[in-house]
């Protein structure tokens, strides 16, 4: 793959789902690279339009581009994209492969390993931190999923304990992946494809993107990232009634519409003691995934509040008892301890009351 190939297709690979014409592309290769020619980058174009690798639709007097999905090699061709990014990024970052490298053979010893991402890497590298997106394979038992969850968990926190680097690990199955990519809501999976590397098992990660397009999702990626406690009051309370919460004498505005584990996780990081008992009711009403709230809760640092809320829950919401207890456990082994204690009794009325 040729220089400006591999520039366009990781381009348009960060910004999927946002209208891109040949002047946007060759400004945002500029941007990314130091340089781009707009007659390079149009010739290109035109040239990988043929071959079926992406999509040019006509819109007035320009052309939006996109990756063509449907195409038979297109996974191929993002895989092989993955891999130079993967060199250059070692190259100019060699702090980051021994950590990279150390991953990769541990995660080759785990079944049903499908694929692991590195998000904003170069970004992260610079505070000495790593965040990653693991995705697990569909379609297997409950026992296996569960084994693949506590040796991924295991092996991450010895590398976790091991070095200076800070690590943040969001797991997910693929399907709960899709899912995510298919809300319109503002969440972490959205953010995470904007800006990331496919260090393991990247034909893996293009595959689940490909199987998502041909099931009709459509997939819009977020570079801007969302800091929990900076979500507005007015988006927090819409939010907050959209999830079926809502406060006595507080007025209601249309605004942005998050996920509600971003919407748990700027409840828990303002810290204010109403918001927090305000939690395991929405939790009650809103089924959330608790992989996600783990991973915001260490990433923003609040996993005290989140251990506190899930005390809670293993009182006032039997339905999660398996998933709360297990991700309990998981808190205390980092050794994490609460002295918040929530008043279960008061959070059952609120429940029954916001039936």
């Amino acid at each position: 793959m040729d220089e400006t190939t591999f520039r366009i297709l990781e381009t348009l690979a960060e910004n999927m789902g946002q209208e891109m014409s040949i002047k946007t592309l060759t400004e945002s290769i500029q941007r990314s690279h130091g340089s781009a020619h707009y007659s390079n980058i149009y010739d290109k174009v035109q040239q990988i339009s043929k071959d079926k690798m992406i999509t040019l639709n006509k819109a007035g007097n320009t052309y939006r581009i996109s990756l063509n999905f449907y195409d038979y090699w297109i996974v191929d061709l993002l895989t092989q994209m993955e891999i130079m990014k993967k060199q250059k990024l070692l190259m100019e970052h060699p702090r980051i492969l021994h950590l990279l490298s150390e991953i990769e053979n541990v995660a080759q010893a785990i079944p049903n390993m499908s694929s692991i991402s590195a998000i904003r890497p170069i970004r992260n590298e610079a505070v000495n931190r790593l965040e990653l997106l693991v995705l697990i394979k569909d379609g297997i038992s409950s026992d296996s999923k569960e084994r693949t969850r506590r040796l991924t968990d295991y092996a991450i926190d010895l590398m976790r304990r091991g070095g200076g680097t800070k690590i943040d690990s969001l797991l997910l199955e693929e399907s709960e992946f899709r899912t995510m990519l298919s809300s319109r809501e503002k969440s972490p999976a959205r953010e995470m494809i904007g800006d990331k590397l496919a260090f393991f098992g990247a034909q893996h990660f293009w595959m689940t993107i490909k199987s998502a397009v041909e099931k009709g999702i459509w997939i819009r990626a977020e570079r801007q990232e969302t800091i929990p406690s900076k979500i507005s009051e007015k988006d927090l309370v819409y939010n907050m009634a959209r999830f079926g919460y809502k406060e006595l004498g507080r007025t209601m505005e249309l605004g942005t519409d998050f996920s509600v584990e971003f919407v748990v996780a700027a409840m828990l990081a303002k810290g204010q003691a109403r918001l927090v008992e305000a939690v395991p009711v929405i939790l009650a009403k809103q089924k959330a995934n608790y992989n996600v709230l783990f991973f915001l809760a260490q990433k923003f640092r609040f996993l005290e509040l989140l251990l506190a809320v899930l005390d809670a829950l293993l009182v006032v919401l039997p339905r999660d008892k398996d998933e709360v207890g297990y991700l309990m456990q998981t808190i205390k082994k980092m050794k994490i301890k609460t002295t918040m204690i929530l008043n279960t009794n008061s959070i059952e009325e609120k429940i029954r009351l916001y039936k």
